[in-house]
C-alpha cells in the first residue's frame, strides 16, 4: 500500500473520578498489510513544537499502540486480558495496567474501524475508563 494513504479520525473518550473528557483528531497516515494483519502509522502533533509518532498494529483480534516522542507509551489491547504498560513523559514513567473490556475491528480495503473499550490501573489500583475509536477512509 502506499505512504500517506489513510484518512484517521480519532476519538478518545476518559472518564476519571466522574470527569467525563472527549478529544478528537484527525491526521493522515499510512495503512500497510503485515503477516498477520495491518498496521498504521501517523504522527500526532501535541502543540507547535512536540509530536509523536504512533503505530498500531492489528493481529487477529488484538490490537497493539506504540506511541514513540515527548510522551511514549505501548500497550496491548486483548479482550478481555489484562496487560501491563508504561506511560513516559518528560518528568517521568508510570506503570500502568490495560484491563480491555472490548475488541471491535472492522476493516475492508482500507475503511473501517477500530473500537477499544478498556480501563487502565495504577498499582492495581482504578484510574480511568476509556473508549478509542478509529476510522479509518482511504485518502482521495
Amino acid at each position: 500500500m502506499a505512504k500517506n494513504n489513510a484518512v484517521i479520525l480519532i476519538k478518545g473518550e476518559q472518564v476519571i473520578d466522574g470527569e467525563h473528557d472527549v478529544t478528537e483528531i484527525d491526521v493522515t497516515g499510512d495503512l500497510s498489510e503485515t503477516d498477520g494483519g495491518l498496521k498504521l502509522e501517523f504522527w500526532e502533533y501535541l502543540d507547535d513544537k512536540e509530536k509523536v509518532h504512533t503505530e498500531i498494529v492489528i493481529d487477529g483480534d488484538t490490537v497493539s499502540m506504540k506511541k514513540d516522542g515527548s510522551v511514549a507509551t505501548e500497550m496491548i489491547f486483548e479482550k478481555g486480558v489484562r496487560h501491563n504498560g508504561e506511560y513516559v513523559t518528560p518528568v517521568g514513567a508510570l506503570s500502568v495496567g490495560v484491563n480491555t473490556n472490548d475488541v471491535v475491528i472492522d476493516i475492508e480495503d482500507g475503511s473501517g474501524k477500530i473500537l477499544l473499550e478498556y480501563d487502565l490501573d495504577f498499582n492495581m489500583g482504578f484510574l480511568a475508563k476509556n473508549k478509542l475509536e478509529i476510522k479509518l477512509n482511504p485518502k482521495e
